[in-house]
């Protein structure tokens, strides 16, 4: 995430997102990008296939 591009929203008082706070809170942006980047660095235990893989001589069991 680069900071310089990132946006800040206080809801309770800006329902229509109109203003960027995210230079009057430099702590709270820190942390948040902190926490946007080990979510981003994840890797889940089961990878998916990709899309069509398998399918090539695959047969649908009958009912």
């Amino acid at each position: 995430m680069n900071i310089q591009n990132a946006v800040l929203l206080y809801y309770p008082s800006d329902p229509l997102e109109t203003v960027n706070v995210i230079t009057g809170h430099p702590q709270e942006a820190a942390r948040l990008q902190n926490v946007t980047e080990k979510f981003d660095a994840m890797e889940p235990d089961l990878k998916v296939a990709p899309f069509n893989e398998g399918r090539k001589g695959f047969v649908a069991p009958h009912e």
